[in-house]
């Protein structure tokens, strides 16, 4: 989502949409700023957040600085998305 400040989502038309929104947040981060902000909207859209290994980097595997588990990430996520 857009960090602009004065940015509403137009969750009326994002519930009735024929995609499926999943929203993810990390497991280590649920409870800083962006984890927060996943769980909002998830509720705003009527679902359950899904809890992802590792923190808001949990795909990562070092090559940017910051090591999450992706081969746990990668794992959740086909699991999420298959269903």
């Amino acid at each position: 989502m857009p960090s602009t400040p004065g940015y509403r989502p137009e969750f009326v038309a994002l519930r009735v949409a024929l995609t499926r929104i999943v929203v993810g947040v990390g497991a280590q981060s649920g409870q800083q700023l962006a984890g927060r902000a996943a769980v909002a909207v998830a509720g705003r859209l009527g679902t359950a957040p899904v809890t992802l290994p590792g923190g808001h980097d949990g795909f990562l595997g070092g090559e940017f600085g910051s090591t999450g588990e992706p081969e746990a990430f990668a794992a959740t996520l086909r699991t999420v998305l298959d269903a």
